[in-house]
């Protein structure tokens, strides 16, 4: 993770931006496996058909990760296929062209993104059926493939099918649950104000006149000054990842019983 917050600095500071690619996107209504910017439409066939949404929230001409996510991950067959029509993709686009967006869907989607606390893009949450909270958040990582991004996806539709988390964790594992999202939340922001700080003094020697070299140099030994916050973060992880690929195994095996009876009947 280190390597990529660095990365997307570097992104940010030192390079020009890229844009996006036009997506094949619906404007309205919705199917199960097809982008659509038609929230309403998604979230009523979620709850027609019980199959979860995965919104996107993205910044398709302005965002290099945005624009990464698109071209190695979105726009490939090994996600396409590997999702297999299990989630709803609702498009969440703040461009800086606003004709990309329809103007009935502008408001929605800042009310979106002050609702689920978008605090960066590209930011992608697979929600509950029943009450659209978040099961899972995914972001860019450079070491996804299209398959492993849709694996990972689709291994959580369980559990955003069974009420998310809370409702399949024990009491004392929730509450473990909780304080080690407390941690990593802390964590997470000392690991953004260290890296706007570490921004600034990038774009700072940038306008000094200073060489790539030496500003790499410099952001190399400012990050690793944030080692000990970076192992705090990763601790928590570790213990959120285990708790949720329990309550996944426990989602999973509540979706097999469910299906044994209709398996009986034929």
């Amino acid at each position: 993770m280190m390597k990529r917050l660095l990365a997307c600095l570097l992104a940010t500071s030192l390079f020009l931006p890229c844009f996006a690619k036009e997506s094949d996107v619906r404007i309205d209504g919705a199917e199960p496996g097809e982008w659509t910017q038609d929230w309403d439409a998604a979230v009523a066939l979620s709850k027609e058909k019980d199959v979860p949404i995965f919104a996107l929230f993205t910044g398709s001409d302005w965002c290099p990760y945005c624009v990464k996510l698109h071209d190695r991950i979105f726009a490939k067959d090994g996600w396409k296929n590997g999702i297999r029509n299990q989630v709803l993709l609702v498009y969440v686009d703040f461009p800086r062209d606003k004709s990309k967006v329809p103007e009935k869907y502008r408001d929605r989607n800042r009310t979106l993104a002050e609702r689920y606390e978008i605090e960066g893009y590209p930011t992608c949450l697979l929600l509950s059926v029943d009450e659209l909270k978040p099961v899972m958040q995914y972001g860019y990582d450079d070491s996804d493939t299209p398959e492993s991004f849709a694996k990972d996806v689709i291994e959580y539709v369980p559990l955003a099918k069974h009420g998310g988390l809370q409702s399949l964790l024990s009491e004392k594992e929730w509450a473990q649950y909780q304080e080690a999202k407390a941690k990593l939340d802390k964590a997470e922001e000392a690991l953004q104000t260290a890296f706007a700080a570490i921004q600034a003094k990038a774009e700072a020697m940038k306008k000094e006149g200073k060489s790539q070299a030496e500003i790499l140099k410099t952001l190399k030994a400012e990050q690793e000054a944030t080692r000990p916050t970076m192992k705090a973060y990763e601790a928590a992880s570790k213990v959120l990842n285990a708790l949720e690929r329990r309550a996944v195994k426990k989602a999973a095996g509540a979706t097999a019983a469910a299906a044994e009876p209709k398996a009986e009947e034929k």
